[in-house]
């Protein structure tokens, strides 16, 4: 017996070293590979952020994505170069998809979670927001709250520690513009949830909760009251507003710039693809069917957030924005994967060929997935003509 345990924690430890060993690879090709030297120089874009980041006072002045801020102020503080002014951005990007795997085993397996994953992490849109140096990076930080929110309303034994992971991730997802909106509509969704979660929270552990939020905002507080207009940044309020007839051309655009095709190519577009491709659209419409059947109060707060990041990114007119609706879109692209492997499975419950062949199709459409998105990020994209146009300053 003991032998027997013995073998099944080497088992363990070799799956999860197999695993690790595989994610780093993908990571340091797809983010961290040519980083520095994949373009013939800075953006605008970048430019700025390195300007915004370069000095205490400037990052105090205007805190928004101050996390990322100050990481960068690190970063360029060891040597200011490419490579180092946009690490901050992959190191985030990777810290978040490592979130966004933590919650897919979570809710979906290991396997489905693994497969659904890899799929989003090689989706250029992503890997090439992550390349970057501006701060764009954060519209995903969402799923640290979606992390942090999914363990809080799991667990039994760690109930303390999730609520104050949930505050830490609230207090620094806050800093992210727009953001507070997502959380709106967790909080009306989700109020009942979190009061019952709450609810088995010491008082202690809320006054401290507490305490760490306002002290953790106060560089945004302390930037509000110095400067109101801050506010509409943070809010993601326009300064300027187009005609009626316009704005709703542009939230049409943002909605159809996600699935189908973008108005106009932007700095981490290749053309005018759209945000997710076409694989992960068909997986969509299976997730929809999904959870339209067994889950349809998630799909209802999934399309709210879709909602709000498209409604935002059209009266801006910035289609980065629309990734804040991306960690929703990953939880149904997954669940249109486990959908299709479950139905597969049901064929035939007890015959475990057509089970391997089942991973074995799948894997092979996720190892094309990773094709394509090297592909498209470190080879299409560095030669497309706006990305020439672009990226040319020193």
């Amino acid at each position: 017996m003991l032998e027997g345990a013995r073998r099944r924690v080497g088992l363990v430890l070799s799956r999860n070293f197999i695993l690790l060993v595989l994610f780093a690879l993908v990571f340091f090709i797809l983010y961290f590979w040519r980083l520095g030297n994949l373009t013939a120089g800075l953006s605008p874009a970048e430019v700025y952020a390195h300007d915004s980041s370069s000095t205490f006072s400037a990052i105090f002045s205007n805190p928004l994505n101050l996390p990322h801020k100050i990481l960068q102020h690190v970063s360029i503080g060891f040597k200011d170069n490419s490579l180092f002014l946009r690490l901050p951005s992959a190191i985030f990007g990777v810290g978040f998809l490592t979130c966004l795997y933590l919650l897919l085993r979570s809710w979906f397996g290991r396997v489905v979670g693994l497969l659904a994953a890899l799929m989003f992490i090689s989706t250029p849109w992503i890997i090439l927001l992550a390349r970057t140096a501006s701060p764009d990076i954060m519209f995903f930080s969402p799923i640290i709250i979606f992390l942090a929110y999914s363990w809080l309303i799991r667990t039994r034994n760690n109930q303390q520690l999730a609520w104050f992971a949930l505050v830490l991730a609230v207090a620094t997802c806050l800093y992210t513009p727009g953001l507070v909106w997502v959380l709106s509509v967790f909080v009306i969704f989700g109020a009942k949830h979190l009061i019952k979660a709450a609810s088995g929270v010491k008082k202690s552990t809320h006054f401290l909760s507490v305490f760490t939020l306002l002290l953790l905002l106060s560089p945004l507080i302390r930037a509000f009251i110095i400067s109101p207009s801050l506010i509409n940044a943070w809010l993601l309020i326009p300064s300027y507003w187009p005609p009626i007839i316009e704005t709703l051309k542009s939230i049409v655009w943002s909605l159809l710039g996600l699935f189908l095709r973008l108005r106009q190519p932007v700095d981490v577009s290749i053309g005018r693809l759209p945000v997710i491709n076409l694989a992960e659209v068909a997986l969509i419409i299976f997730g929809v069917y999904a959870l339209i059947s067994r889950l349809r109060r998630v799909l209802y707060i999934i399309a709210a957030l879709v909602f709000v990041a498209v409604l935002l990114a059209g009266i801006n007119r910035n289609m980065l924005i629309v990734t804040l609706a991306l960690p929703a879109v990953a939880l149904v692209i997954t669940a249109g994967l486990r959908f299709l492997y479950i139905e597969w499975m049901s064929i035939f419950p007890r015959n475990p060929i057509p089970k391997f062949f089942a991973l074995f199709l799948i894997g092979s459409v996720v190892v094309a997935h990773l094709y394509l998105g090297y592909h498209f990020s470190l080879t299409a994209w560095p030669n497309t003509k706006n990305t020439r146009e672009t990226y040319v300053l020193k």
